[in-house]
């Protein structure tokens, strides 16, 4: 017979704590870019998911509801390998096949693969490494098997009890002096290893904001090389312009194509722009520079050359 509480509750919570990893980092995937001069009929929430999601979307102008951004299909080939024909998905409205001469395709990234798919991945690591803290913090509590005889049950219960409340002294009966030959104790020293998962998350974490161009959220900053923190910064920089560039280059496309004036840019430069967080030295944030020609000051300098 199936067991609702032993079964299917652990079932539902394991999917909780996967579900809160997942749309903690969509957030952060999400929330990296600032439109400007978007359409009304556009919210960025809903592209940015739709980009996160599906890899891309498609702009165009409708006669109806005016300018749009939708998830959608892409069919047929130009000379480059591109799509030539688009079809715009609402669970609303229905829309026409379109030529790509009516329509401006938003990248998530060149080759529209969604982020949803890497923070699946690292959102079930988490959840993991979460699972397994668990799992070995619970065996610190438990770490004796005792066999003894079935008569004596509680009093050994008594004792191991007293222990717990650390009595100094305990009495016991004479029938239990020697324990030694009428109990057996087996400790199954399960190993502290939580911290080192711990630590474990927050590489794992890191690797996340990097690969979303976040660069690392590091919680030891303090033991960090300015030679660290440098390629800290240029490997977020990679990463993050993977995502920003083809962004600009659909703006260009739909400010030459429509008449409009649309741009984007990443919405940590904001942070950045008021030097808020220089002196917490918050390498965590990702903020564009040109590396061709910096290397980094070992005197803690900002590193140009020029």
């Amino acid at each position: 017979m199936f067991n609702f509480d032993k079964e299917v509750t652990p079932l539902i919570q394991s999917n909780w704590q996967w579900a809160d990893y997942y749309y903690k980092l969509k957030e952060l995937a999400t929330g990296m870019f600032k439109w400007n001069n978007l359409p009304d009929t556009i919210p960025e929430r809903v592209l940015e998911s739709t980009l996160f999601n599906r890899g891309f979307a498609i702009f165009f102008k409708d006669p109806v509801a005016g300018y749009l951004a939708l998830r959608g299909s892409a069919s047929g080939l130009d000379v480059y390998g591109d799509p030539s024909l688009y079809q715009p998905i609402s669970p609303v409205a229905s829309f026409p096949v379109m030529t790509a001469d009516r329509v401006v395709m938003i990248r998530n990234n060149y080759d529209r693969y969604p982020t949803a798919q890497t923070a699946w991945r690292y959102a079930s690591a988490l959840y993991d490494l979460d699972s397994t803290r668990d799992v070995n913090l619970s065996a610190q509590k438990t770490p004796y098997v005792i066999a003894g005889e079935q008569s004596e049950r509680k009093s050994l219960q008594t004792i191991f009890e007293k222990i717990r409340r650390n009595v100094p002294v305990m009495y016991t009966p004479k029938s239990l002096t020697n324990l030694a030959n009428k109990i057996q104790v087996l400790k199954t020293d399960a190993p502290f290893v939580a911290g080192s998962i711990q630590d474990m998350k927050i590489t794992i974490m890191n690797e996340y904001l990097n690969m979303v161009g976040l660069a690392i959220s590091d919680e030891k900053q303090e033991r960090r090389t300015d030679d660290e923190i440098f390629q800290f910064n240029r490997k977020a920089n990679a990463f993050a312009n993977t995502f920003l560039k083809p962004r600009q280059e659909a703006c260009e496309e739909i400010n030459k194509k429509f008449g409009l004036d649309v741009s984007v840019s990443l919405a940590v430069d904001e942070l950045n722009s008021n030097n808020k967080f220089e002196q917490s030295k918050a390498y965590n944030y990702t903020v564009f520079h040109n590396f061709d020609n910096t290397t980094p000051n070992k005197e803690g300098g900002d590193g140009s050359n020029g």
